[in-house]
């Protein structure tokens, strides 16, 4: 999108498509596509689009759009991959090595109850939430009032109308507004693999040298 339509406008509301959680929100976006560069739908849309948009993607993608990791590791091997096969193999195990230790080193500093990427979404997400009005359905589903819109949350099941909560599986703030009704702690309705402790056991294997 950025090298055959250079439009900062296209861009914008483009990657706000992408990253919609709602499908009425990911065609309003699209729209806005339109009205600057209706040909930059149609060559989107011919990407499939379940295969780049959030709203549309069958699966849960946990906030995670690009494949940039695969980049990352490209960048990493782009001088070693000129060596002999078995010396490119032992960089590959270094640096694996390497990256393990520096990222269990990282997640034994976390003092929080989730990692600090969850943490401070939440932290957002429950600032967010106190400027909202939450009414009892029943007994685990709410009514939330946020500014002119509304949302309907589902704290059994772990579901919001605004289908952050199930994508995610971290509470919206409209599922906020909802456990404070109630006092529901929020760690509870947190899956399970944000927390910091499973961060730390991702990482907990060591990868040892392989020797002579």
């Amino acid at each position: 999108m950025r090298a055959k339509f250079k439009n900062d406008k296209v861009q914008k509301f483009f990657f706000k498509a992408a990253k919609a959680y709602r499908v009425s929100e990911f065609e309003n976006y699209m729209q806005e596509v339109s009205k600057v560069k209706a040909d930059a739908v149609a060559y989107a849309m011919e990407a499939n689009v379940e295969k780049w948009a959030r709203a549309h993607f069958l699966g849960r993608r946990y906030s995670i759009m690009t494949t940039n990791i695969v980049e990352c590791l490209n960048s990493a091997l782009r001088d070693a991959r000129e060596l002999p096969i078995s010396v490119l193999t032992e960089y590959l195990r270094f640096t694996f090595q390497k990256w393990f230790h520096d990222r269990r080193i990282e997640a034994q500093k976390m003092n929080t109850y989730l990692t600090t990427f969850a943490h401070k979404m939440e932290v957002s997400r429950k600032e967010r939430s106190l400027y909202m009005n939450a009414f009892a359905v029943g007994l685990y589903e709410f009514q939330v009032k946020d500014g002119p819109y509304e949302a309907i949350v589902d704290l059994e099941n772990k579901t919001c109308t605004c289908r952050e909560f199930q994508l995610d599986q971290l509470p919206c703030s409209h599922a906020f507004a909802a456990m404070l009704v109630h006092n529901v702690p929020y760690e509870s309705k947190c899956s399970k693999y944000y927390r910091s402790k499973y961060l730390m056991t991702a990482y907990s294997e060591l990868i040892h040298h392989v020797g002579d």
